[in-house]
């Protein structure tokens, strides 16, 4: 399906976040009533509901969430000279590569504001989705907007707030939760920050809910399986490292299983095949679809933007350094050949060098992957060898003979590398970040300053 952004032109509902609302300085605030449908005509038909649902999918697709910096702002925060270099000149980007951001940094604003607009659209398609009188198309569509709000909510928590592993998540601050359409403001709007506790038990709520409304097929939209792929990753981000007894492991490995046995899934063979795709392949779980309308369509925006420098595509913002590849990668690795050296003699991530391609957002591979890692914890090292295997075969590697908990964590390293696990990864394990521990707030995303100004409910993250 390719989206298409209908609400900038006044199609459908005009859904805000609670907090996006306060800022009435802003321009597309000033919305005259005769130039958009209101939510009460909008979402009163079947129709119009499906509008709104693509609306939601349409915010996915931006540069400030799936299409950019749900990738990028990852990868640069978890950067410590050893992997990639910051040199574009975007000044929010580089504070977040030097991690001396400021309480008003542009790229933790700009996501913040497009996750709760993803979030309020969501939020209405769910108050509303009664109109819709057919069970199967009710419960898909409640299923969709279900996984938007619970994977939209699961990367807010994971950037805006410590991680599950450092402190008490019944006492550290996550971000809020508006599980409500805002239609309007009162001092009711002025929410303030769940714990990350809650907020994970949102998150699971929501994607389990999901997982049981979602058909096992769903055309480029979440199926029940994308539902239960990002289960395994919050499962995973919860579990304990130090501590392979777990149940936390369970569920993950648990979740994986589910979308590698359903069949509907496959390994393509070549790797740099699964990257730069106009469609989707059988590879994807979930993908976010692109477009010329959408944000591949921006010549400052886009995960091509950033990465690459090939032919006239590109800013070159992000070089990766040498030693990255000669020390991740074994010189028979087939995934080495991803990346390439620009005609300036600098080393490119070359997962993303078309503007218009579908972006993966989580692949079978992770899937392999988390399976193999909750195995292991739990002693079927049978089963972890072999998942570990499946990838080191698709990148022409030797069969280990044995498996180590290292050899796993590598492989995650060599697979995932620059598709926005970094900083999750060295959170979720406990692992400094240059000199900075994993649980620095350095390493956690301002509330932004807007919000806060508007919102005295808003308690800002220590460090700013």
């Amino acid at each position: 399906m390719k989206l298409k952004n209908i609400f900038s032109k006044g199609v459908g509902l005009t859904a805000l976040s609670a907090l996006t609302l306060f800022a009435s300085c802003d321009s597309k605030l000033d919305i005259d009533p005769e130039q958009s449908i209101g939510s009460d005509v909008a979402l009163s038909t079947p129709k119009g509901l499906q509008t709104a649902l693509i609306g939601a999918y349409e915010r996915l697709q931006g540069g400030q969430l799936y299409g950019t910096n749900i990738n990028l702002l990852s990868e640069l925060l978890a950067a410590s000279g050893q992997e990639l270099q910051w040199s574009g000149t975007f000044l929010g980007y580089r504070q977040v590569f030097s991690k001396n951001m400021v309480a008003d940094n542009s790229e933790a604003t700009r996501t913040w504001i497009r996750a709760y607009d993803a979030i309020n659209v969501a939020n209405n398609v769910i108050a509303n989705v009664g109109v819709v009188e057919d069970e199967a198309e009710r419960d898909r569509i409640l299923g969709e907007a279900l996984f938007i709000r619970g994977i939209v909510y699961f990367d807010l928590v994971r950037f805006y707030a410590q991680p599950w592993s450092a402190g008490n998540v019944d006492s550290n601050l996550g971000v809020p939760l508006v599980l409500e359409p805002t239609t309007s403001i009162t001092d009711e709007a002025n929410v303030s920050r769940a714990t990350v506790g809650a907020v994970y038990a949102q998150v699971i709520d929501d994607l389990t809910r999901a997982k049981t409304l979602l058909p096992e097929s769903n055309g480029t939209r979440a199926d029940t399986y994308a539902a239960s792929a990002f289960l395994a990753r919050v499962y995973l981000s919860q579990a304990d490292p130090n501590n392979d007894a777990d149940e936390d492991y369970d569920k993950a490995g648990a979740e994986a299983d589910r979308v590698i046995s359903s069949g509907e899934f496959s390994l393509i063979e070549n790797y740099e095949n699964v990257f730069n795709n106009s469609s989707d392949n059988q590879e994807y779980v979930f993908a976010i679809q692109q477009n010329t309308q959408s944000n591949a369509g921006s010549s400052n925006d886009g995960l091509a933007t950033f990465y690459a420098n090939l032919n006239g595509i590109g800013r070159g913002d992000v070089d990766i350094i040498p030693g990255f590849v000669a020390n991740t990668y074994s010189a028979t690795d087939e995934r080495t050949e991803i990346y390439y050296v620009d005609e300036d003699g600098i080393l490119r991530n070359g997962k993303y060098t078309d503007p218009f391609a579908n972006i993966p957002v989580i692949r079978l591979a992770e899937m392999y992957l988390i399976r193999a890692e909750a195995a292991f914890r739990n002693g079927n090292v049978i089963q972890a060898l072999a998942d570990i295997n499946k990838i080191r075969s698709r990148a022409d590697l030797t069969p280990l003979l044995a498996v180590t908990l290292n050899d796993i964590l590598l492989e995650r390293k060599r697979e995932l590398a620059f598709e926005g696990n970094a900083l999750h990864e060295a959170k979720r394990l406990q692992r400094t970040v240059g000199a900075l521990p994993y649980n620095s707030p350095k390493l956690v995303l301002p509330i932004p300053q807007r919000e806060r100004d508007v919102n005295p409910n808003l308690e800002q993250n220590p460090g700013y």
